[in-house]
């Protein structure tokens, strides 16, 4: 059957292409010829301009024959057999298809197919051509029926590799963007006049990708299927990356399909560049990334943490200095407080005691948390704010900004300590009652030095900004 399926679309595309001269003189392609923009990228990636190509539209090329191409003997045994190959998949996925349904999408995709095919060999036949064409639509067929692609753009972030494969049952990538990507995002599709590329696109080089089912490609349940790589991308290490504009397209593999904006490029002044810029930190991020994506955050004794990720992330995008306190706080009350009394005691004592590593070290930070504490208190009841603070018996004098950079590494920290203890433990109150036992058990103090040294994510640098 895969046979007389491979021999029968080869028939197809040999004659369609016969028919497009026999229906239309060659001389009069022309028509069909058009001159766009397309974008050029520099050696490392980065866009660089844009210069002018002509092209032949092979899209408009098959719309324009296909009524006359539907009408051979050759287009009806291709849609026959493709429509039985559709159906059969259809049922094995208990998914209903009407007849009218069916027949409408095995056009689709045989028309699409031709395009596909015209577009990158031209109007000639090449036996190596068709048959990585054949592959793509019998996976499709096969493995991508009911998907859609969707894929969105990661501001503030470079690297040092073309593809990062993270979830193979759903195709989660990180991926460098293509030329016909690019011109999508930045709008300079089809321009027939030289474009103004707005500056904020120059340094645009990767998107994350994924599938969604075609009832699902809402911008809702695009954010929920990359959340998990972003909040996994902030906690990983330092860097001020986050989701772009957000698109999608019938099929990753039907490349002339068109591409539909789901949320436009917001205007973005990036702070801190995310780098993944060398082989061992790539493979260690997708270490990370399995083990984070591992996990069901919105069950069991693990929600605790979803808030927490939750609040830090929205305090990594807050432009104002006051937000990103309020938010790292909160973030770090996820972890560290309960409903008990003392609560800024116990929640600066208990950081102090899980990240300090000497005591003066301890001293320090839990001053320092005591104050940021009671600076969110201010800002959350509209009192003045102190512009600087003063630390530990050295009165170490630190400025809101200095604050906010210590929090950050605080409240990571934090998480990636949190992400290993709550695999011991039933319950966050389980971690925080051992880490109050451990003021009195040197063993526990040696037990989170000694998970924090093995730890390739945990790194303790910021408390020497403390001293």
């Amino acid at each position: 059957m895969i046979t007389d399926f491979k021999k029968i679309l080869k028939t197809f595309i040999h004659n369609s292409i016969d028919d497009f001269f026999s229906n239309i003189k060659k001389s009069n392609l022309e028509k069909y010829e058009e001159k766009t923009y397309k974008p050029t990228f520099k050696s490392d990636g980065f866009y660089t301009g844009t210069e002018i190509i002509t092209f032949t539209d092979y899209k408009k090329l098959v719309q324009d024959n296909w009524e006359y191409i539907k009408k051979k003997q050759y287009y009806n045994m291709a849609f026959l057999i493709l429509k039985i190959r559709l159906q059969k998949n259809y049922s094995n996925k208990n998914i209903q298809k009407t007849s009218d349904q069916l027949k409408e999408i095995t056009e689709k995709e045989l028309r699409d197919f031709l395009i596909s095919y015209v577009h990158e060999a031209g109007l000639i036949f090449t036996e190596k051509i068709f048959l990585r064409h054949y592959t793509n639509l019998e996976k499709y067929v096969e493995d991508e029926l009911e998907f859609d692609y969707c894929f969105a753009t990661l501001l503030n972030f470079d690297g040092d590799f073309n593809l990062l494969e993270l979830e193979p049952e759903n195709h989660l990538h990180i991926r460098r963007i293509t030329p016909d990507e690019f011109s999508i995002v930045s709008e300079i599709k089809n321009k027939t006049e030289k474009p103004r590329v707005d500056p904020i696109y120059f340094k645009l080089k990767y998107i994350v990708g994924g599938r969604l089912p075609h009832s699902k490609v809402k911008e809702e349940n695009v954010l929920k299927l990359f959340e998990k790589t972003i909040n996994a991308l902030k906690i990983f290490k330092v860097g001020d990356v986050r989701l772009g504009g957000i698109y999608f397209r019938d099929s990753e593999i039907w490349t002339l399909r068109p591409t539909y904006v789901l949320r436009k490029e917001p205007k973005f002044s990036s702070k801190n560049l995310y780098n993944l810029n060398s082989t061992q930190l790539v493979s260690q991020f997708k270490r990370f990334h399995k083990d984070f994506s591992s996990i069901n955050f919105t069950k069991g004794k693990y929600p605790f943490l979803y808030r927490s990720f939750f609040r830090f992330s929205r305090s990594l995008e807050n432009i104002s200095a006051e937000e990103c306190v309020v938010d790292f706080v909160t973030s770090l009350e996820s972890l560290y407080s309960s409903q008990e009394q003392e609560l800024s005691y116990k929640f600066a004592l208990r950081i102090a005691l899980l990240l300090g590593n000497s005591t003066k070290n301890k001293i320090n930070l839990q001053d320092f948390m005591l104050k940021i504490y009671n600076m969110r208190s201010k800002i959350v009841h509209g009192d003045i704010v102190p512009d600087q603070i003063d630390v530990g018996n050295e009165k170490k004098i630190l400025t809101k900004d200095d604050c906010i950079r210590i929090l950050e590494d605080v409240t990571r920290n934090s998480i990636n300590i949190f992400l290993s203890l709550i695999e011991e433990y039933n319950t966050k109150e389980d971690i925080q009652k051992e880490i109050d036992q451990s003021i009195h058990d040197p063993t526990l103090g040696s037990k989170y030095t000694k998970l924090i040294q093995k730890s390739k994510y945990v790194n303790l640098n910021f408390l020497d900004k403390l001293v």
